[in-house]
């Protein structure tokens, strides 16, 4: 994305497209990247990768740290936004959620 954010990148979108406003139905032809699931030792590497202990790496997620223990450990796995922003991780690096 050239060092823009996502919503730089819908909202010129939308633009170019002379929309008004982004709706369901322009929003796929934007072709948003696929949130993906990640494993319990995907995550782990992205924060080890981060060189964050789990309490930090927890903050930034905006999750407990027991939650970021369980998604290290299968217990649980991470759905929604929280999926979302560790994708965002794994393709921007942990920067990209500290702007």
């Amino acid at each position: 994305m050239n060092g823009k954010t996502i919503t730089q990148v819908v909202l010129e979108a939308a633009k170019d497209a002379n929309a008004n406003k982004v709706t369901m139905s322009n929003l796929e032809a934007l072709a948003l990247p696929e949130v993906r699931a990640l494993t319990p030792t995907q995550i782990r590497d992205l924060r080890e990768r981060s060189n964050l202990s789990r309490a930090v790496w927890a903050k930034i997620l905006n999750v407990g740290v027991t939650t970021a223990q369980k998604w290290e450990a299968g217990t649980t796995k991470p759905e929604g936004a929280a999926l979302k922003l560790l994708n965002i991780v794994e393709h921007e690096g942990v920067a990209a959620l500290l702007r």
